[in-house]
């Protein structure tokens, strides 16, 4: 490669951390990024503005800096449409969803023939539950000749949502055969989880974890395993976590080796101990203060919840899994903490559970069926008793094809009961 060749050809090194960054090699990716920075004096306005970027989007995650690097961009080069759609993608990440909108759109206005610009519209459209625009801006792409295998794991999520078997099914066979068409694979598993589909759901993620090891895409096979992990916490399958988690197959043991660079993006640093957990969050907050706030909050809930809940599981496994649990246990202490009435009628009612774009994962997670529960669990909490039993019917709809003798289900539909006059 010329940047291997050529150690000062910077423009080199930041396209191969680029591609790095979309393969989830993180190491690898501020690797080749640092080397780009540290010679970019020699590149073009556009170039050195590229890299300066990306160098705070990947090392040091200073997102003000990414986002001030992209409007200055812009504003020099008003023709172009990468800065667009790398600023929608940091907007996403920001978690302000109306400015990447914004910025997605311009990305299509002005490179209508790339498919990668449709890909950052449809997802800030899901995520702001606008599904049907979502659905017919991607088919536009279609219409174009554009297909990839992320559009069509987009389709297959507002297929989801949608109750669409047909169109879930349709996208998941045009993906069959493409060297990505784990993404779509990885898509259906998070769906047949988050529908109560146990069995289907470790198939699936069995599936795509092989298909991205075929593909040499090693870390996002590790990731799988650890948001496999995540998936079955939160729905409370304890069976499921020691298999995901502590598989004893070389192969398995690989994953997981590969999940654990992954995982660190979200708990570096953070020790097995709870109670030392306060100061290694501090520490994360101060090295990497814009982009690790979602990170801060859940570590903070989840140091809550260790607080409240005795026996907590061991924590001396992989990174993955301490990534798993701790995650799982943020989103319940937020989803089972104690809820004031007030709380509760200033939020329009089931309206997280029905956006399923709008918790910031994918609109087919099983966080989605968790805060349909819970959410019917507040209201009977809150005595809106009405209001109950419409999301807990809700939550029965989710799982009509689901495992009705799965312990989450089964508790769920006692508690169901008793609310019924």
């Amino acid at each position: 490669m010329r940047s291997e060749l050529d150690p000062n050809f910077a423009l080199a090194a930041a396209r191969l951390a680029s591609i790095y960054t979309n393969l989830h090699e993180l190491a690898q990716a501020q690797r080749y990024m640092d080397r780009a920075f540290a010679r970019s004096d020699s590149l073009s306005e556009p170039e050195r503005l590229f890299v300066s970027a990306n160098y705070h989007y990947i090392v040091t995650g200073r997102l003000d800096e990414v986002v001030a690097a992209y409007r200055l961009w812009i504003e020099t080069y008003p023709q172009e449409w990468v800065p667009h759609i790398n600023l929608s993608t940091t907007y996403d990440r920001l978690g302000r969803l109306n400015d990447a909108l914004e910025e997605a759109r311009a990305a299509v206005r002005l490179g209508s023939n790339s498919v990668v610009t449709y890909q950052p519209l449809g997802r800030a459209l899901i995520k702001l539950g606008r599904f049907d625009e979502a659905k017919a801006a991607l088919e536009e792409a279609a219409g174009r000749g554009l297909d990839s295998s992320f559009n069509r794991a987009l389709l297959y999520g507002i297929a989801f949502v949608k109750h669409d078997a047909d169109g879930m099914q349709r996208h998941f066979d045009a993906a069959a055969g493409r060297p990505d068409g784990y993404l779509v694979v990885a898509e259906a598993a998070r769906a047949a989880l988050a529908s109560g589909q146990i069995e289907r759901g470790r198939s699936l993620y069995a599936q795509a974890i092989a298909d991205a090891r075929t593909a040499r895409v090693d870390d996002y096979a590790g990731g799988l395993l650890a948001e496999q992990a995540l998936g079955d916490a939160l729905l409370g399958d304890t069976r499921a976590r020691a298999t995901a988690c502590s598989g004893r197959s070389a192969s398995a043991a690989a994953s997981r080796r590969r999940g654990r660079r992954r995982s660190r993006r979200r708990s570096r640093g953070m020790p097995n101990r709870p109670r030392s957990w306060p100061i290694a969050i501090a520490r994360l907050h101060r090295r990497r203060p814009t982009s690790c706030r979602r990170t801060v909050r859940c570590c903070r809930r989840a140091c809550r919840w260790d607080a409240r809940t005795a026996g907590r599981p061991s924590m001396r496994s992989t990174t993955a899994r301490r990534t798993a649990w701790s995650s799982a246990r943020g989103c319940r202490a937020c989803a089972a903490s104690p809820t004031r009435r007030s709380t509760i009628t200033r939020a329009p009612p089931r309206s997280f559970a029905r956006s399923s774009g709008g918790a910031g994962t994918s609109a087919t997670h099983p966080l989605h069926t968790l805060a349909a529960l819970q959410l019917a669990r507040a209201l009977r909490a809150a005595g809106q008793t009405a209001d109950a039993r419409q999301a807990y019917g809700d939550f029965m709809a989710s799982w009509q094809n689901g495992d009705r003798r799965h312990p989450f289900f089964v508790a769920a539909a006692r508690e169901a009961a008793a609310l019924q006059p």
